[in-house]
């Protein structure tokens, strides 16, 4: 697809003048990022001097150098399983998985939350960092809330906050969501979150959108606000201006030689809000439109669009294959767009329901049920085998029941019908951040990489060859992540260029 344009020469949105961003530095030694089958006696190995592409292994084609490299906007480490790091911003403490009480929320209605079995654990095992100096945001709903907090407690140093940029709400304390928030990432971009529980069509914009725990409509002048949101650009500096935003109108204290606004996203994050809308209401147009409208309100040619996980909105088998045809929907429209779409370059697809439909069957085995493990559900030939039955049984309990395999310990009923709960997913809908939040971030960073690390765009069947490498790392258990196979604090990154 031709050389990388450079950023200054592609108008954003708001044509506004700030363009100074610097490139991402990164320091040596960085990691040659190996990825072998399971059994295999060397997972990754370290190279200093060498250049090297990988056509067979690895996050695409994985490029080493001990010397900082201009080329790499977005890199990640794997560290010790840190269940603290990962949730530092989670917001509702009604959807923790923690094993122990928060004093600083009211936990009345919290569930005691049991470890994963080892089987389960090992593969989570771990806590990701990133630095990037990409301008990111998160779009969907509550379920993407939590990842855009696992992201941000990923991608900002210790110690810093997140800055909400656009009111929060919640009835309670137990139930606060954040709208609109925006952190400065560890490298020099930015990371935002809009919270969305409509499609982005004509038909659900008005003209100004409000805060609320029902309210699905959006519109523009959400998406001005995260532009005009002004921030500090200077490369050393972690911090972001200390800004209040109020119907869009922005004030930020600071230097005004280092200040600069956002102005256009490199990338768009989504996941449909179908908690909100029914599988059978969705349609190809849906997600065309979101996609489009996102790019003319925010710049952003790169998509990561992830696929749709089992919930309690899968009520019976009877339901489960419109949330097949859906993830194929998804897999096609991402597939045309970055093969045909003049107006937006990428759509990678993150397989996240395939990741959470392994760990459900890895749980389902655990607590009794007859399955044989190992099932890839992006691939047709699994996505209705017979198997799946076990997913569907369910918690008589609640008004929307859950999954035994998603959210119990056991099997074993309580006098209130609800079980033993585990560290998947707190409710049927939503997840557990501290299990899956650190293959999450490794799994964005890992897709971004694809199509910003390296000297030349990568074309169609490049891009889709490293997507497909990057799920096969973090969102399957075909690759072991074992603690003791993890290249713990060093510097990852992954790419689509052949040469360099």
């Amino acid at each position: 697809m031709g050389s990388r344009p450079s950023r200054a020469s592609r108008p954003g949105p708001l044509a506004n003048a700030c363009r100074d961003r610097r490139v991402l530095g990164l320091a040596a030694p960085i990691l040659l990022f190996f990825i072998h089958e399971r059994n295999s006696p060397s997972v990754y190995k370290e190279t200093r001097l060498s250049r090297l592409s990988l056509s067979n292994h690895g996050l695409g084609h994985i490029q080493s150098t001990r010397h900082d490299d201009g080329n790499v906007r977005i890199s990640f480490k794997l560290h010790e399983y840190n269940e603290s790091a990962i949730t530092r911003f989670a917001g509702v403490p009604a959807y923790s998985c923690s094993m122990e009480k928060n004093s600083l929320f009211d936990r009345s209605r919290w569930i005691e939350k049991q470890p994963l079995p080892n089987t389960i654990f090992r593969e989570v095992n771990f806590t990701t960092s990133v630095s990037t100096d990409l301008n990111l945001i998160f779009i969907g709903d509550s379920v993407m809330s939590q990842f855009a907090q696992a992201f941000d407690a990923a991608a900002i140093r210790e110690g810093e906050s997140r800055r909400t940029i656009h009111y929060a709400m919640g009835r309670d304390a137990n139930l606060v969501h954040d709208c609109q928030t925006m952190v400065r990432t560890r490298g020099g971009g930015v990371a935002a979150h809009w919270r969305a529980t409509s499609f982005l069509r004509e038909e659900s914009m008005v003209a100004f959108s409000h805060c609320k725990h029902n309210w699905r409509a959006w519109s523009e002048q959400q998406a001005l606000t995260f532009l005009d949101q002004k921030i500090d650009r200077s490369f050393d500096s972690p911090h972001m201006a200390a800004t209040h935003c109020q119907h869009g109108s922005c004030q930020a204290p600071g230097d005004p030689s280092r200040m600069g606004r956002v102005n256009e996203f490199d990338a768009v994050i989504y996941r449909a809000p179908l908690g909100w809308i029914a599988l059978n209401d969705v349609t190809e147009e849906d997600i065309v439109e979101t996609l489009r409208t996102s790019h003319r309100l925010l710049g952003a040619r790169t998509f990561i669009v992830t696929t749709q996980p089992l919930s309690n909105n899968v009520k019976g088998m009877e339901d489960w294959p419109l949330l097949v045809q859906y993830n194929r929907m998804l897999r096609r429209v991402a597939t045309d767009f970055t093969r045909n779409s003049t107006e937006i370059d990428y759509v990678l697809v993150m397989e996240f329901g395939n990741l959470t439909s392994q760990l459900m069957m890895h749980n389902a085995k655990h607590i009794g049920f007859n399955v044989t493990l190992p099932m890839t559900f992006s691939t047709e030939d699994l996505e209705f085998d017979s198997q799946v039955e076990a997913l569907m049984e369910r918690v008589p309990y609640g008004t929307w029941p859950p999954s035994f395999a998603q959210v119990c310990a056991n099997r074993t009923l309580m006098d209130d019908g609800n079980c033993p709960r585990n560290r998947l997913s707190p409710d049927g809908m939503h997840w557990c951040m501290e299990s899956v939040g650190a293959r999450y971030t490794a799994s964005v960073a890992c897709l971004l990489g694809c199509i910003y690390n390296g000297d030349a765009r990568p074309g169609h069947d490049e891009a889709k060859d490293c997507e497909q490498k990057c799920n096969e790392q973090f969102m399957s258990l075909q690759h072991e992540m074992s603690e003791n196979r993890l290249p713990k604090n060093l510097l990852l990154w992954s790419s689509s260029s052949r040469h360099r």
